[in-house]
């Protein structure tokens, strides 16, 4: 893991904006993403996340993305698929992402988003009853669209997180807007 941030810092510290050369600016964006947790011992849940995000532009095609988010309400969880009568949700999701953006045309770019995620979930009744948070990779890609100077929509589908006994994964629509 050390050896893919060293990889991924000495990429970002390597482009320098030359002159004359666009970047975008800076954005916040709000999220929705049904957000499904999976264990390797069966269980599993979809929870509503919605997210506040900060975007850094270096160069037109290279950006750093901070995220953090909250669940929504509890979601009835299962293992191996039975309703085991007990909820659980989403408390957080936080993750930094690098992101590569290709641009298509002037108002549409696609992307692809590699990083580190953090989640939190907790489930309250007879049977389960646990609080879990993990670190994990985060990957995922994306298409923005412009809708005017300051702000876009989007959409992505993620690998919110993953490790070997422990996965989210999502897809989500969001709306960011530049300053």
């Amino acid at each position: 893991m050390n050896k893919i941030l060293i990889c991924i810092s000495s990429v970002i510290l390597s482009f320098g904006v030359s002159a004359g050369e666009f970047v975008p600016s800076s954005n916040l964006s709000l999220e929705y993403a049904p957000v499904t947790v999976k264990t390797d011992k069966g269980f599993e849940n979809e929870s509503n996340v919605f997210s506040l995000g900060y975007t850094m532009y270096y160069t037109n095609n290279l950006s750093t993305k901070f995220s953090l988010g909250m669940g929504k309400g509890d979601h009835v969880a299962t293992v191996n698929g039975v309703d085991t009568g007990d909820n659980a949700k989403v408390n957080y999701l936080g993750s930094l992402d690098v992101r590569y953006e290709i641009p298509l045309s002037n108002s549409f770019s696609t992307y692809a988003m590699i990083g580190a995620s953090y989640i939190d979930i907790e489930t309250t009744g007879d049977i389960l009853n646990e609080k879990r948070g993990d670190f994990g990779l985060k990957l995922d890609v994306g298409a923005s669209y412009v809708i005017s100077k300051n702000s876009a929509l989007y959409a992505e589908i993620k690998q919110d997180l993953y490790k070997k006994d422990f996965e989210a994964q999502s897809w989500s629509v969001g709306f960011k807007f530049a300053f």
